[in-house]
């Protein structure tokens, strides 16, 4: 969340309350595409570390995307 933060305040420097926006949005997006694509099994499984590296790599793939400026 906070690099998030760093990136949007980069961008609206003048703007706190929409950088803050942007970064809770982007923040909640990423973790709608992890919870849609690990599948309510997954999140509702005891936590091993194997359902832990699934969601984690659903995150990481999650996040791999255009960015703040695309």
């Amino acid at each position: 969340m906070a690099a998030l933060l760093l990136a949007w305040l980069h961008h609206h420097p003048n703007d706190l309350k929409l950088a803050i926006e942007k970064a809770t949005i982007g923040l909640q997006s990423v973790l709608i595409d992890t919870a849609g694509a690990c599948g309510g099994h997954v999140l509702k499984a005891p936590r091993t570390s194997e359902v832990s590296s699934k969601i984690d790599c659903r995150q990481i793939v999650s996040t791999d995307g255009p960015g703040i400026y695309g």
